[in-house]
């Protein structure tokens, strides 16, 4: 697996490499990087990689808690997963309407999502529960 001007390839598919037009994010606190793919994300630190579950849809975007402790990841179903970085662990899942696009993590803890469903509508979670917090129109 590598990237190549914001594309993720993936070589074990039988036919070849499939590209994935998603971008790969590094954490700041921790220096890992999370790299968007086919059914699910991947996890790469200096000491492990680790892929999480399979959520039956590509994952379209990532991004990191602001410690490091969690990676989060849309996918092209509305589904939003948040990880626990010391393995593949789902600790929760948010629904939004239509295929995430992007996603961005504050300091403060809430997540916003991006969705291609051309409401303009921007979804807001809460990081440690995974609650909705907000849905900005």
């Amino acid at each position: 697996v590598s990237t190549l001007t914001g594309f993720a390839l993936s070589t074990g598919s039988p036919t070849g490499a499939v590209a994935f037009p998603y971008h790969c994010r590094v954490c700041p606190a921790t220096g890992a990087t999370a790299q968007p793919g086919p059914h699910c994300a991947t996890l790469l630190t200096g000491e492990s990689r680790w892929k999480s579950p399979d959520v039956g849809r590509d994952v379209t975007s990532v991004g990191f808690s602001a410690d490091g402790g969690r990676m989060v990841f849309g996918t092209m179903g509305g589904s939003v997963y948040i990880v626990d970085t010391k393995g593949p662990e789902v600790v929760h899942q948010c629904l939004a309407d239509g295929e995430i696009r992007c996603l961005a993590v504050s300091p403060a803890g809430l997540v916003a999502v991006g969705c291609a469903d051309l409401s303009s509508k921007t979804w807001l979670f809460d990081l440690r529960t995974g609650q909705p917090a907000h849905l900005v129109d």
